[in-house]
């Protein structure tokens, strides 16, 4: 009877260990890699300036000059689509939750994930949803195409 409650005993840590191997396991299955790319498709550089925002409080982290039928890419590993969120670091720096898409003359797009986007793209161009609306997908590569018409179309930045 002791043997049979020791075997008992045995196959239930067995399987309790077996589900928390599975499970612990399968976590690191749902992992994706993403190629975010910056494509530049107008006539004129861009510059790409990535901040974090905190209590209205803005801190450049940095910035890239893209030029000219060129582009910038970001790659990241999560379980989802981040859009620009999923940056995890660039060049050591934490990611942003704002980007400055800056022309010449201080033209361009301010976006930023929560708060004022008047001068942000429109429609299903937001650089910063959860989904590839704005992105044209490609396999695991995600581009964001800066076009002329965005240059004429660009707001005047402070």
């Amino acid at each position: 009877m002791k043997q049979l409650q020791v075997i008992y005993k045995i196959s239930i840590l067995f399987v309790l260990f077996s589900m928390f191997l599975f499970i612990g396991c399968s976590k690191e299955d749902d992992q994706r890699e993403y190629n975010l790319i910056f494509s530049n498709e107008s006539n004129v550089p861009v510059t790409l300036e990535f901040y974090g925002v905190n209590a209205s409080i803005s801190v450049l982290l940095d910035s890239f000059v893209v030029a000219s039928n060129s582009s910038f890419n970001c790659d990241y590993v999560a379980e989802g689509f981040m859009s620009l969120l999923g940056c995890p670091e660039i060049d050591g720096i934490e990611r942003g939750n704002k980007i400055i898409i800056k022309f010449e003359d201080n033209l361009g797009y301010d976006c930023i994930v929560i708060g004022d986007n008047t001068k942000c793209f429109s429609g299903d161009r937001n650089l910063f949803a959860g989904s590839t609306i704005a992105w044209q997908q490609d396999g695991n590569n995600y581009t964001f195409t800066i076009t002329q018409q965005d240059f004429d179309n660009a707001f005047d930045l402070p």
